[in-house]
C-alpha cells in the first residue's frame, strides 16, 4: 500500500458493500478490496482479455487464508458479492478454480503503478 501524508491508503471499496444490512459487511469489503488489488496487478502486467475484461483466479481456499475465516464463511462472502452484482463467477469444472470477473461501480478507479508510486 502506498502512503500519503504518513497514512496508508487502501483500495477503494464501494459504499454499497459497507452499508449492507447483513452482518460481516466489513469482511465482504475486505475480500472485494483484495479482488480489486489483484485486478490492478493484472492490469499492470497486461493480463487483459481482448474484450477489455480482467479475469481473476481467486479460490475459496485463498480467501480463507487471507481473511482467516472458515470455508463456509468464505463461500458466503463470495455469494454475497455475486448477489450484489460486484463479481461474476464462472465455474470451470471439478478441481479447477472459478473465473472471477469484476463489475466495477461507475465511480471506481483502479490505481496504476505510476499513481501509487507518486503518492
Amino acid at each position: 500500500m502506498a502512503e500519503q501524508n504518513g497514512t496508508p491508503t487502501a483500495p477503494r471499496t464501494p459504499d454499497s458493500i459497507i452499508t449492507t444490512q447483513r452482518g460481516g459487511q466489513t469482511i465482504v469489503a475486505e475480500l472485494y478490496a483484495l479482488l480489486l488489488d489483484r485486478a490492478s496487478i493484472s492490469r499492470q502486467n497486461r493480463y487483459i482479455d481482448p474484450d477489455g475484461t480482467i479475469r481473476l483466479y481467486f479460490t475459496v481456499e485463498q480467501a480463507q487464508k487471507k481473511l482467516h475465516r472458515s470455508r463456509q464463511c468464505a463461500t458466503r462472502i463470495f455469494r454475497e458479492l455475486e448477489y450484489s452484482g460486484l463479481i461474476n463467477r464462472k465455474k470451470q469444472g471439478l478441481g479447477k478454480p472459478a473465473v472471477i470477473t469484476l463489475n466495477y461501480p461507475a465511480d471506481a478507479k483502479l490505481i496504476t503503478k505510476e499513481e501509487a508510486d507518486e503518492k
